[in-house]
């Protein structure tokens, strides 16, 4: 612990204290970086989570009226070979 001027010049001159503080702004940066990084993804994967969303319900309305094309031309088709 720091109790005087003196002793916080004296730790300033420290190589080791400046090696920590070194060490400390590198880490700080680190994370820094680190926290941009998974900023942009999060950011990326919302992105690509609203455009699978919204494309995932143009399917499901493409394969809804395939399938009513597909049961109404099977009526007609049984229709055609039941009428009297």
């Amino acid at each position: 612990m720091v109790n005087s001027h003196k002793d916080f010049v004296e730790k300033l001159q420290d190589p080791t204290y400046e090696n920590e503080s070194k060490i400390n702004r590198q880490t700080v940066d680190g994370l820094k970086n680190d926290i941009d990084r998974l900023d942009e993804e999060v950011s990326n994967l919302k992105i690509i989570n609203s455009e699978h969303k919204k494309l995932n319900g143009e399917l499901r309305k493409q394969i809804e009226k395939l399938e009513k094309e597909l049961k109404d031309k099977s009526e007609a088709s049984l229709m055609k070979y039941h009428t009297p």
